[in-house]
């Protein structure tokens, strides 16, 4: 969840502050500083809003002053990161997609020429490596441009990745430009920056890439809104084949906002092509309020080393909804991991499409399906009629029949019966022409069309047993 913090400081009284013993003039606005060995350096650029809430992606250039005052960076470059994060004695930097550095205790610059740059462990040492054209090279924070291409194993960096966004292994950026609290009236802004390092950024790992509102003092956190906890751990290491290795990455935030507390949990895929250094990531899991406050939380299983199946939960409320239920209902989704790295979500004309992918069994009939009641009046003498839903807990007879029919449908059979032929007729991939389709079905379709013969045979004159109606209120969040 991204939170705005100038929306959410209108909630707390407060006193506008600009902190003239951090801040220096050059004509341009210095939103952030940090201290680093006794000595203030300050983020320069050249937009002109005090509280720019887009800061590092709102096309302005950054450079780096110092509280002599000089300028030692040029005001030239889209993004610089937090110091000494990914290198030592050094600030990442950013210029047309490309990142580089600056050790600001040299003054000397490598210019951005790399995709991402690696640290050298879990921890920032004085030796990083830059990665373009599909080769890494080797950068000395004591000689910035004597560069060296080396072999780099990714796999061990981002397989014991361990990063804890509040404590990011470098330095905070601060707000220069501060808030004074009335109940704090002597304490500035409490809120730090971080610039999530290049490698993180282009592997697409975390939700959020720039944090400008981290509270990292705990007894700030009773009385500031912002994120309280936010990381990244690897887990479930593997490797399929002597090119591909996949990992899980867990991607946690914790916070207060507008709303009170907040958690958010991500659990994606990566995979990692050794031979080509290339990530592919897919979101497997993620905290959603709404669906797992009535459904439960997201769950996924590997079903083969290549393919994952993930148990989640699908809504759309608008009025041209698609959805059978269109309040809520439990959705299978498959991740294909291909040979060549790349994770790929498996597609089919098929509603439920895992009738394609696997032989079912009764897992993939329960879940959670909300839809409007039907007897919703509110001047029903029945109070169950005055509930705008009803959810129910296994798919139901009809559900299972369009299962059945739409196998038979993507091959092309031609339905006796009004109902499947008006249904299917609507469907843009439907092509009847055959009388009979059984020579063109796969092991795996036989077998799921025997299954649900055998669930609605049971089904047939209990099927509440199954489905366990119940009328209920439920509303979501904006």
């Amino acid at each position: 969840m991204k939170i705005i913090f100038a929306l959410l400081i209108c909630c707390i009284p407060f006193i506008l502050s600009i902190s003239e013993s951090k801040q220096q003039d050059y004509g341009l606005l210095q939103p952030f500083y940090c201290v680093l060995d006794g000595k203030t350096y300050f983020i320069a650029y050249d937009g002109d809003e005090k509280f720019e809430w887009k800061h590092f992606e709102d096309g302005k250039k950054y450079g780096i002053d110092t509280d002599e005052p000089r300028r030692i960076l040029p005001v030239d470059y889209e993004k610089i990161y937090n110091p000494n994060m990914t290198l030592l004695d050094c600030f990442e930097i950013k210029r047309d997609g490309k990142v580089g550095m600056f050790n600001y205790k040299t003054g000397e610059v490598l210019e951005p020429r790399f995709d991402y740059i690696m640290p050298s462990g879990l921890n920032a040492t004085r030796i990083a490596y830059g990665f373009i054209d599909g080769s890494f090279y080797k950068i000395d924070a004591s000689n910035l441009n004597e560069l060296n291409r080396v072999d780099f194993d990714l796999r061990i960096a981002l397989g014991e990745l361990d990063f804890d966004v509040l404590k990011p292994g470098g330095d905070f950026f601060r707000h220069t430009y501060g808030y004074q609290f009335e109940d704090n009236p002597e304490g500035v802004d409490p809120t730090a920056v971080v610039i999530m390092p290049s490698w993180l950024e282009v592997f697409s790992l975390a939700e959020q890439t720039v944090f400008l509102n981290l509270i990292p003092d705990e007894k700030m956190k009773e009385k500031y809104q912002g994120v309280h906890k936010a990381s990244l751990v690897s887990s479930e290491k593997k490797s399929l084949t002597d090119k591909l290795f996949t990992f899980i990455m867990d991607v946690f935030e914790e916070g207060v906002g507008i709303r009170g507390k907040y958690d958010n949990n991500q659990e994606k895929l990566v995979v990692l092509n050794k031979a080509t250094n290339s990530l592919s990531t897919a979101t497997l899991t993620k905290t959603d309020y709404n669906a797992d406050l009535f459904c439960g939380s997201d769950a996924y299983r590997a079903i083969t080393n290549q393919l994952i199946e993930v148990e989640t939960k699908q809504y759309d409320h608008s009025r041209e909804s698609s959805l059978r239920y269109e309040s809520m209902e439990t959705v299978f989704r498959y991740w294909i991991i291909k040979d060549n790295g790349e994770v790929e979500l498996f597609k089919s004309n098929r509603y439920y499409d895992f009738t394609k992918v696997l032989k079912i069994d009764t897992r993939h009939l329960g879940g959670c399906f909300i839809r409007s009641n039907p007897d919703y009046d509110m001047n029903s003498e029945d109070d169950s009629n005055k509930l705008f839903h009803i959810k129910t807990g296994h798919l139901s007879i009809d559900d299972l029949d369009l299962m059945r029919n739409e196998i038979f449908a993507e091959y092309g059979y031609r339905f006796k019966s009004e109902k499947w032929q008006n249904y299917f007729a609507k469907k843009p991939w439907y092509k009847p022409r055959y009388d009979d389709v059984n020579d063109q079905l796969t092991e795996i379709d036989k077998a799921n069309i025997q299954f649900i013969l055998k669930i609605k045979k049971q089904m047939i004159g209990n099927e509440e047993k199954y489905t366990r109606p119940k009328k209920a209120n439920y509303s979501w969040a904006g």
